[in-house]
């Protein structure tokens, strides 16, 4: 996430998305089961940065 600019960069791809709800407040460590989802979904909004 760091590469694409942090959190504040990839919040405001989604914003330029059309994404008014969705935001990256953080970068996660050590991700728990149940926010893997969201872990997989940073990786595919870096993914299509590149």
């Amino acid at each position: 996430m760091r590469d694409a600019g942090g959190p504040a960069r990839l919040t405001a791809f989604l914003r330029g998305l059309g994404d008014r709800a969705s935001r990256i407040d953080h970068y996660e460590h050590g991700t728990p089961p149940r926010e893997a989802l969201i872990a997989e979904a940073v990786r595919a909004i870096v993914a299509s940065l590149t």
